[in-house]
């Protein structure tokens, strides 16, 4: 199955091209404030450095936050022109739910964090065993200090948001 993704709920936009477990080709490119110009050039350009067309993805999948809330509009109009116009289905993935597939977790707690201005952050907790993730803090704008004080034990941090 081939997949198209989109993340568009940070000043990066990212767009990749997966089948079954691989990436076929990626970009991700800060685009600041420029999703709505980058985004449908981003997705010919990552479908030509691929080999394949729009008629050759089975799905689309778009990120549908936390995150920037004029990112996530652009993202998910753009997605769902896609899906209507090219006939596909279109699944919306929850923005820290993919942080934690960024890399292989197997075990441990870890907690994306993006900034959300403010001295604020849009955060979670997952908490890894054996490979499978149980969600531990669902998604929550807070500061990080928040966040940290409802974890006992050593937790990673990451995103834009752990820089607070």
């Amino acid at each position: 199955m081939k997949i198209l993704a989109a993340d568009t709920s940070t000043g990066y936009n990212s767009v990749a091209l997966c089948e079954d477990d691989h990436v076929l080709a990626e970009s991700v490119v800060d685009a600041g404030r420029k999703h709505s110009e980058r985004l449908l050039e981003t997705v010919d350009w990552v479908l030509g450095e691929a080999g394949h067309t729009l008629r050759d993805v089975d799905l689309l999948a778009v990120s549908i936050g936390p995150g920037s809330f004029t990112g996530l509009r652009v993202g998910a109009s753009t997605w769902k022109g896609l899906a209507f116009a090219a006939e596909l289905p279109l699944a919306g993935v929850p923005t820290l739910d993919a942080m934690t597939r960024l890399s292989a977790f197997t075990h441990g707690t870890v907690c994306p964090l993006l900034d959300a201005k403010m001295q604020e952050v849009y955060g979670a907790a997952y908490g890894f065993e054996k490979g499978m993730r149980t969600k531990l803090i669902e998604d929550r704008v807070c500061s990080v200090e928040s966040i940290v004080g409802e974890l006992s034990g050593e937790a990673l941090y990451f995103g834009d948001g752990a820089e607070n």
